[in-house]
């Protein structure tokens, strides 16, 4: 057995439709796993009962009591069977809530293939009548992009837990406000009371391990829960910023912002005149030349030749301390308008949230049809007649 074996078996069952039960493993760990018309529909752990495990579940979430499935945790029912003892006669769980436990009990055990590297497997064709009320009815190649999901998630947990099991580290929450989470990130971010530990907590959900392990990854990436080492951790609760005071520091950053790359314009331009005064004047060195050459040769130089001489070289002075200020000026601007743009970006990147953003893109819109109404308060009567027409004609 390997894990590429398993692989080949399980897209040539799905592919081809078949029915018929696969046995893996051997021992404590042998598995029989039912296909029907190409799909997992049962999972079973022949060592181990199914009753027990399925109550184990749902007595570690609370949904029944010890003493209330007693008969059942030491017996050899089949799931159809505790299912109607216990909810179809006893009322004693709802329908979801025995699915979800037992889903999460088989898929489960169906993860634990990627830890298996040694036993033997063999596929035996046969007709499977699974029941329709109870049958997983799980894709193969949706259960292999999980396993592959999950290596993904093992890489990432290690990282967060840096080598520490789950019985070793506690949650607790972050943020108070839990909206935006999916169904398992809210079962997980509920249970994160700083107190229980991550085994706990997987013990306390009918999530399987996959989805369990995705609304962890997904929590501690968006900063809601926190991990620790020690029992009873608390962390100081982050309210959730309001979507009006974000905006408004958004533009009076910004406005400050604009302030300081107008008055680097202004320093960076006072800088080009200061060089423009105090740029070396070479008149004084251009006479000071003619004036040697002209003793060299024993005659001096006409005065209306020094005159032109002088001017040409002031023009050429002024030219050049104008285009330094010039340059400066451009390298100065390039310069101050990257740092304004990261300054925006860190800026947008702290506040502005997806739930900052989402708030203030629901009262943008919510602006937008008051004034809409208070402005042309027939325009909303003139579109629903123009809808209502057209619905009408067709």
């Amino acid at each position: 057995m390997s894990q590429e074996e398993l692989t080949r078996v399980f897209r040539a069952v799905s592919q081809k439709r078949r029915h018929g039960i696969l046995h893996v493993g051997d021992g404590a760990e042998a598995l029989r796993i039912s296909f029907h018309n190409g799909k997992i529909v049962e999972v079973l752990q022949l060592n181990y009962p199914t009753a027990r495990a399925i109550c184990d579940r749902l007595i570690g979430c609370g949904f029944v009591k010890t003493e209330q499935v007693a008969p059942a945790l030491d017996s050899e029912l089949s799931a159809s069977a505790l299912y109607e003892a216990i909810v179809v006669r006893n009322h004693l769980v709802k329908h979801a809530d025995f699915m979800r436990a037992k889903t999460a009990y088989e898929m489960n055990l169906l993860y634990d293939l990627r830890k298996q590297s040694s036993g033997r497997f063999e596929f035996v064709s046969k007709v499977v009548q699974p029941d329709p009320k109870l049958a997983l009815s799980v894709a193969p190649g949706q259960f292999l992009l999980d396993m592959v999901e999950l290596e993904t998630q093992d890489k990432k947990l290690s990282q967060l837990l840096r080598g520490a099991s789950f019985t070793d580290v506690f949650l607790s929450r972050k943020k108070p406000d839990k909206s935006g989470l999916t169904e398992n990130e809210q079962a997980l971010y509920e249970l994160s009371d700083g107190r229980r530990s991550l085994a706990e907590i997987c013990r306390l959900t009918l999530l399987t391990e996959y989805q369990l392990r995705e609304a962890l990854v997904t929590l501690c990436d968006r900063q809601v829960v926190d991990i620790g080492r020690e029992r009873g951790m608390t962390t100081p609760a982050i309210e959730s910023p309001n979507p009006v005071a974000a905006t408004r520091e958004i533009i009076g950053q910004a406005m400050n912002l604009l302030q300081e790359m107008s008055e680097s314009d202004v320093i960076a331009s006072g800088e080009s005149e200061e060089l423009e005064m105090a740029a070396p004047d070479p008149i004084d060195d251009t006479q000071n030349e003619v004036a040697a050459v002209a003793t060299k040769n024993g005659h001096s130089q006409p005065s209306e030749s020094r005159t032109s001489e002088r001017n040409h070289s002031r023009s050429r002075t002024h030219e050049q301390a104008h285009n330094y200020g010039r340059e400066a000026k451009s390298v100065t601007k390039p310069r101050v308008t990257i740092q304004l743009r990261q300054r925006l970006l860190q800026l947008n990147m702290r506040t502005l949230t997806p739930d900052v953003f989402s708030k203030i893109s629901l009262l943008t819109i919510v602006s937008f049809l008051l004034a809409v109404c208070l402005v042309a308060p027939t325009l909303f009567t003139n579109w629903f007649e123009i809808v209502s027409h057209f619905l009408g004609s067709h």
